[in-house]
């Protein structure tokens, strides 16, 4: 007796067997697919981590400046007291941050700064500098114009007989090489355009209110520390013949002339003059102009050229800076948003820092190498990051 097989039976076998075979391949795509979700979720959780604890340990480091060079400001530094932190939060994230300033002014400072998300963590070592105001001769936001016979030279005012390697640098912050103008000039250094550099204002002291302005008119009148204050303006005038001549004598004397740009707060007539004198020197925060007539100008006797600083107050890009003297010129100008303009067939000893530069034809910039040579306590030192890693 023969058995019969049916062909539905057998059709029906095969499409369950098929039927099973497609689920479990769609199970396996799907547990696939389930773990590159899952690691990508992983991935992304870590390397977002990870950039979170390295934004944390820099901004550790940034803090870590931060706090050294608010201490010089307020005048609270301690190097017994050096500035620390542990586990700070980072604004706007889950991380965290711990950082600790080490050494002292002969080694150095440095700072180590770890920076934590989740398990992960970033670590971020640097050394630190002090930096003056005028570690360049010439300093411009914009523009700096070089005329026709001009030079930019250096010399060491510590070692006069060793100045041959003493070099000196000119620059701008900004990017367009046709911002630096050179007509027939030569600079001992480089000549550098898009220098990363902050601009920062430079407060007065607090000084007593005088009330009045200072006017010399065909004499000499001295002042000394205890004129020290804030005047609302300089006049120097000549009569019946004889300069106007203020004369700084006695020690270091800080004044603050108020005012509007474009208007000469300090007016140094014809043949008149600033002098400073020997065992003096003279800090002038200016808010508007100075101009200087023919024959006129500031000597500073003492041939340091910070014993003669001209600081700025205003953040107007009109305020203008005429500068001139009988002979030579020594002193340093802080002025980023001023125009300074120096006179021709000049000796200048110096440095500037401004918005726009130019150097009548026939003049000689020496900028004194010492410049670079900063302490702790100096006007506008600052701690800067000299190198990193991580």
């Amino acid at each position: 007796m023969c058995t019969k097989i049916s062909l539905n039976n057998r059709s029906r076998g095969s499409a369950i067997a098929l039927a099973l075979l497609s689920v479990t391949i769609l199970s396996m795509i799907g547990v696939a697919m389930l773990t590159l979700a899952l690691h990508g979720r992983l991935m992304g959780v870590r390397s977002s981590s990870e950039i979170a604890a390295r934004a944390a340990a820099d901004g550790g480091l940034t803090k870590a400046v931060f706090a050294m060079n608010q201490k010089i400001d307020t005048g609270t530094w301690d190097p017994t007291n050096l500035p620390r932190a542990s586990f700070e939060p980072l604004p706007y994230c889950d991380a965290i941050f711990s950082y600790a300033v080490e050494g002292d002014t002969n080694d150095g400072y440095s700072i180590t700064s770890i920076g934590k998300s989740g398990r992960y963590q970033k670590r971020v070592d640097a050394t630190v500098r002090l930096e003056g105001l005028f570690n360049y001769g010439i300093l411009a936001k914009e523009s700096i114009v070089l005329k026709s016979g001009t030079s930019v030279d250096a010399y060491d005012s510590n070692d006069p007989n060793n100045s041959s390697s003493a070099t000196v640098n000119i620059a701008t912050t900004s990017t367009n090489s046709g911002m630096i103008v050179m007509q027939n000039s030569t600079v001992d250094g480089e000549v550098q355009t898009g220098v990363d550099y902050y601009f920062f204002s430079l407060a007065p002291p607090v000084l007593p209110n005088m009330g009045t302005n200072i006017v010399v008119v065909g004499e000499t009148r001295i002042i000394g520390p205890a004129d020290s204050g804030i005047y609302t303006s300089i006049s120097l005038s000549h009569k019946a013949g004889k300069p106007g001549i203020l004369q700084v004598s006695g020690g270091n004397v800080v004044l603050e002339i108020l005012g509007n740009v474009n208007i000469a707060q300090i007016d140094i007539g014809q043949n008149c003059e600033i002098v400073v004198k020997q065992g003096a020197s003279l800090v002038l925060y200016l808010a508007g102009d100075l101009i200087i007539g023919e024959g006129g100008g500031i000597r500073n006797e003492t041939l340091v050229p910070l014993n003669m600083m001209l600081i700025s107050t205003t953040c107007n890009a009109n305020q203008l800076l005429a500068l001139k003297a009988k002979t030579s010129f020594s002193g340093v100008v802080y002025a980023p948003c001023a125009q300074v303009q120096m006179n021709a067939g000049s000796d200048i000893y110096g440095a500037f820092v401004c918005d726009n530069f130019e150097l009548k034809s026939n003049s000689t910039i020496f900028y004194d190498a010492t410049l670079k040579d900063v302490e702790i306590g100096d006007l506008g030192a600052r701690f800067v990051v000299d190198r990193w890693h991580e």
